[in-house]
């Protein structure tokens, strides 16, 4: 079976596949000496996918099946990141259940990643899925990091790169995302520590800062 028709397979089994809340959650980014700085603070030491393509491109955002539309030949390394201040990875991992590439790819992958951004202080995962896999609590393997050396930046550099939003961009934010605040709380367990769902002044304070449609994920309009 060509391997883009597995993918296919494999985003079809999911339970909502094409969510319209994911179709724009590629997040903008700079690469400066190989580190990699967000547009928004919000985006640190969060947990995003990636995919890797052949011309070495690495996109950012949510949702393996959104990052990759139209260009699925064309991946060759996929799973999730988090990249702190300092603009260096410190988690990764080859969860995606789409393309489910194996130790042995992520092996062959994170080489092509660490010439693009320093893995130097990232603690790297494999998930095994030739056994059973859980999407939801997956068994996460710790592998040996080649590129440890544990490396500190203390330069605030990722300042230089946050940008603001203006007035037409912030208006199409809200119209792609058809902004609805009682959906936006009941999709945020965080917020409902200390807000209520009437609030929508607030709700809507809070997506526009924030932009997270879920606990730790933000939509891609940075």
């Amino acid at each position: 079976m060509p391997k883009v028709e597995l993918y296919q397979q494999r985003i079809q089994r999911k339970i909502n596949p094409g969510d319209k809340r994911f179709t724009v959650n590629t997040l903008n980014f700079d690469i400066e000496d190989r580190r990699l700085f967000f547009h928004n603070s919000y985006c640190y030491d969060k947990k995003y996918d990636f995919i890797l393509l052949k011309d070495n491109t690495l996109k950012i955002g949510l949702q393996h099946q959104h990052l990759s539309k139209n260009i699925m030949d064309q991946v060759i390394g996929a799973g999730s990141l988090k990249i702190n201040s300092e603009g260096l990875v410190v988690h990764l991992d080859n969860q995606s259940g789409t393309f489910q590439f194996n130790n042995s790819q992520q092996n062959q992958y994170i080489y092509a990643i660490n010439t693009i951004i320093r893995l130097d202080n990232a603690k790297i995962y494999d998930i095994d899925y030739s056994v059973r896999y859980d999407t939801v609590n997956p068994e996460y393997i710790e592998q040996i990091n080649p590129f440890y050396s544990s490396i500190q930046y203390l330069d605030d550099k990722y300042k230089q790169h946050i940008k603001p939003i203006n007035k037409d961009k912030f208006d199409w934010i809200l119209e792609i995302n058809e902004f609805d605040a009682e959906i936006y709380y009941s999709n945020n367990l965080d917020l409902q520590r200390y807000m209520v769902k009437e609030d929508y002044v607030s709700l809507l304070f809070h997506f526009i800062t924030k932009g997270q449609y879920e606990m730790g994920r933000c939509v891609g309009f940075y």
